[in-house]
C-alpha cells in the first residue's frame, strides 16, 4: 500500500522554517528591482525641456549641436507651454521672440525650463537656477539683456 502524505504534514514536519525565509527573498526581489530602477533612470541620455511662452506671438528656439549633427527645431504658441524631451547637451542655440534673434548656447544636460516674458516687459526676477526668464526687449546687445 502506498501511503499519500498531504503537502501540509510535510510543512509542518520541517519545523515552518519556510515562512521564515519567503518574507526575506521578497525583500531581497523588491530591493534589487528598486536598485536596477534607480540605475536604469540615472543613466537615460534624455531630458525635459520645458518652454513657456507668456507672449502674445510665437516664440522659436533652435537647438544645434554640429559635433552629433543633432538639432530641433521648438516653436510655442503664444500663451502656451509645451515640453519637450531633448538629448542631454550643451547647445548652440537661436531664439526668435518678440520680433527680436538671439544667438548663444545652453546647458541642458537637467531639466531645464525656459520662461518668455511678454515682449515689451523685463522679467520679474530670474527664477530658480534651472530656470530661465527670457526678457527680449532690449536684445540682443542690450544693457540689460543678461543671459545668465
Amino acid at each position: 500500500m502506498i501511503s499519500q502524505t498531504h503537502p501540509m504534514q510535510t510543512y509542518h514536519k520541517m519545523g515552518g522554517k519556510m515562512n521564515k525565509k519567503i518574507p526575506f527573498a521578497l525583500a531581497l526581489v523588491f530591493v534589487l528591482i528598486l536598485i536596477f530602477t534607480v540605475v536604469a533612470i540615472a543613466k537615460t541620455e534624455l531630458t525635459y525641456l520645458k518652454i513657456i511662452n507668456k507672449t502674445d506671438r510665437v516664440v522659436t528656439v533652435s537647438l544645434t549641436d554640429p559635433k552629433s549633427n543633432l538639432f530641433y527645431i521648438l516653436n510655442v504658441s503664444p500663451g502656451k507651454t509645451n515640453t519637450y524631451t531633448v538629448a542631454r547637451k550643451v547647445y548652440d542655440r537661436t531664439t526668435y521672440a518678440c520680433n527680436k534673434v538671439d544667438t548663444g548656447t545652453v546647458d541642458i544636460r537637467h531639466q531645464f525650463r525656459m520662461v518668455f516674458t511678454q515682449c515689451p516687459a523685463e522679467a520679474p526676477n530670474w527664477g530658480e537656477p534651472t530656470q530661465e526668464k527670457i526678457h527680449i526687449d532690449d536684445s540682443p546687445g542690450g544693457i540689460n539683456w543678461l543671459y545668465k
